[in-house]
């Protein structure tokens, strides 16, 4: 038994009290309903902790358990603090990582437990403060409701007061041991609970053959989803179930190839678009309109296109981008180009006037960047309302350039500017520069880490991939003697990066193709010269997925191996004559392409092949005649 007293008051506390204890402290509650928290060996460090959070605590968000006031011992010195008491149906996401209750709990629910928890953390750094120990142990929440208290506010760094103590399995292995705490500390932890909680594995969990522990495989970069690791299915969903987006932000951040903040926009994204399947019961976004659960343990068909979903509009389209299940296209009409968004397969225009040369980019499955002038609107499609205005200052390729993790990159003042926004307010930063008039960027996969920009020097381009943690050339090889350089056209889809160039040389006219791989050594290098296939010599309208270009044509939609194939070695696709022409947009989309031809859009899915008619023993097989059955 002890005697504590908390303002005018006397409590005796004992083991009928205790609700719980640690290492560090007991929990006991209190006749007035609250509990109190008393240090095993209270310090000096302890009172002027609890004293700078009782001052704070009103402009603290209300996730957050603060001290109510100081407990003090009968000689008077502090040894804990009193505060609110937390019950069911709040609990440890410990209890939430653990089966049944993961599986119990869909993505929508843990992932509107996220977004509460980042807005709660992100409102303590607005005030200088740092979590400090963000681990599942002191986050507690409710699936159901999304409710999310953050406890054991006595760890927070509160300006020099340090934070005594971090969960191992949160602390970034390659972070000094020493010096005081910053967010960078709080978003690695918010990165490990969202992949905790989205997926049910830790980001460097999995088995691998030369690296066998955690430590080994954070030291070595290497992500859950990775090459090489065996992914724990048995007690963890399918990482395509989050959708290809925030997967490949979460791998990006672990591989440490964009260190940006948590992107708060694809859990709300993840929490509209995610579903039960029926068959499975499994939670999660469908991936081509399949279950990926399902998906996991059934093997696919190889397949041909198929027409899918169309829409005709009331113009020519002039621009194309699609991201998850949300297609954007700029129709041309009288006084100016109009925006229209189909978003999960229903199609409108967005409220705004006709302008006569819009830039766009599709940030997200939910937010869409028009540009006109020196005027940045990023909409919110789920409302058609703008979200956010922002002005820049004109430079190369118009202001809006390129999708990165999720946030927009654009040129201002011959400076290459990353941007999104946090709490409410734009935060952006220079992450390069660039050479006004004579660059351009290509954005690659949905909130990947990086964008692809080529800058024209003459004949020769000089092409980088840049992100918000640096920049990396490609070793371009150079134009030939004689060769000069015509048209220029940049595509990336993530993981490797693809530079089409339209070449003349004495009167001939070709396309040289240039591969890099997903760490941008040179996997690839080919000539196409005009006639040697079905298709028109140039270098708009094609898509990229992996080691393979789709471009249009007249006779339909060719592909080329890049890799391993040989000149011309190409091929048409079963079910896309007459959809493709020459002037059509391709957008690869998983194992979809969106199309936009003339006024219409239109989604091209895979579908069983039809077995080939037969063939007579030793005929040839000529380009014309070679047909592939996947996109």
């Amino acid at each position: 038994m002890r005697a504590l007293v908390i303002g005018a008051s006397r409590v005796v506390v004992g083991d009928r009290e205790l609700v719980g204890a640690g290492g560090e402290a007991e929990v006991f509650s209190l006749p007035d309903g609250r509990v109190a928290k008393v240090f095993t060996t209270p310090t000096a460090l302890h009172a002027q902790k609890i004293a700078a959070l009782i001052a704070l605590a009103p402009r603290l968000p209300p996730e957050i358990v603060t001290p109510d006031e100081p407990v003090v011992d009968e000689r008077g010195a502090v040894v804990g603090y009193a505060m609110e008491r937390v019950t069911a149906p709040l609990a440890p996401l410990a209890e939430l990582l653990r089966r049944p209750s993961f599986a119990a709990h869909g993505l929508p629910e843990r992932a509107a437990v996220l977004l509460r928890l980042l807005g709660a953390v992100r409102a303590v750094h607005a005030l200088g403060v740092v979590v400090g120990d963000l681990s599942d142990q002191n986050v507690l929440a409710d699936p159901a409701s999304g409710a999310v208290r953050i406890i054991d506010a006595d760890s927070f760094q509160v300006g020099r007061l340090p934070c005594p103590v971090q969960t191992e399995a949160y602390v970034d292995p390659a972070r000094a041991t020493s010096g005081p705490l910053t967010p960078a500390d709080d978003e690695y932890a918010l990165h490990v609970l969202a992949t905790r909680l989205l997926l049910g594995v830790h980001p460097w969990g999995g088995a691998h053959p030369s690296l066998p522990t955690f430590a080994a495989r954070a030291r070595a970069r290497v992500f859950v989803t990775d090459a090489g690791v065996t992914y724990p299915s048995k007690v963890a969903q399918p990482p395509r179930s989050i959708g290809a987006p925030l997967l490949a932000a979460l791998g990006a951040y672990f591989r440490g190839e964009a260190r940006g903040p948590l992107p708060g926009t694809a859990f709300a994204a993840l929490s509209l678009t995610a579903v039960r399947c029926l068959a499975c019961g499994a939670s999660g976004v469908p991936d081509q309109g399949a279950c990926p659960a399902c998906a996991a343990s059934t093997p696919l068909p190889r397949s041909a296109a198929r027409d899918g979903d169309a829409r005709e509009l009331e113009g020519p389209i002039e621009w194309l981008d699609a991201v998850g299940d949300t297609i954007a296209v700029a129709v041309r009409g009288r006084g100016g180009a109009r925006v229209h968004v189909a978003v999960r397969g229903v199609w409108r225009a967005l409220p705004r006037d006709p302008s006569p040369a819009p830039a766009c980019v599709l940030l997200d499955e939910v937010r869409l960047a028009v540009a006109e002038g020196a005027r940045i609107e990023v909409w919110d499609l789920a409302t058609a309302r703008v979200a956010q205005v922002t002005s820049t200052e004109l430079g190369w390729g118009g202001p809006v350039v390129a999708r990165l993790a999720g946030g927009l990159v654009r040129s201002s003042g011959g400076q290459l500017v990353a941007g999104d926004v946090v709490l409410g307010r734009p935060v952006e930063r220079v992450i390069g520069g660039a050479l006004s008039g004579q660059a351009r960027a290509s954005s690659s996969a949905p909130s990947a880490g990086r964008v692809v920009v080529a800058t024209r020097l003459g004949r020769q381009v000089l092409l980088e991939r840049i992100g918000l943690r640096g920049r990396a050339p490609l070793p371009l090889p150079p134009l030939a003697g004689g060769e000069a350089l015509v048209e220029l056209e940049i595509l990336d889809d993530g993981a490797t990066t693809l530079c089409a160039r339209l070449v003349r040389d004495a009167g001939v006219s070709f396309v040289r193709y240039d591969l890099f791989g997903p760490r941008g050594a040179l996997a690839s290098s080919s000539r196409v010269i005009e006639g040697a296939h079905p298709t028109r010599v140039g270098v708009a309208g094609r898509a990229l997925r992996g080691a393979v270009v789709l471009h249009p044509t007249p006779a339909g939609l060719v592909r080329e191996q890049l890799v391993h194939g040989r000149v011309g070695d190409v091929s048409l696709i079963d079910g896309t004559e007459g959809v493709v022409d020459e002037g059509a947009l391709l957008v690869a989309r998983g194992a979809d392409l969106v199309v936009a031809l003339d006024r219409v859009a239109r989604v091209q899915r895979p579908r069983a092949a039809a077995s080939p008619p037969p063939q007579p023993p030793n005929a040839p097989v000529t380009p014309h005649q070679r047909r592939s059955n996947s996109p």
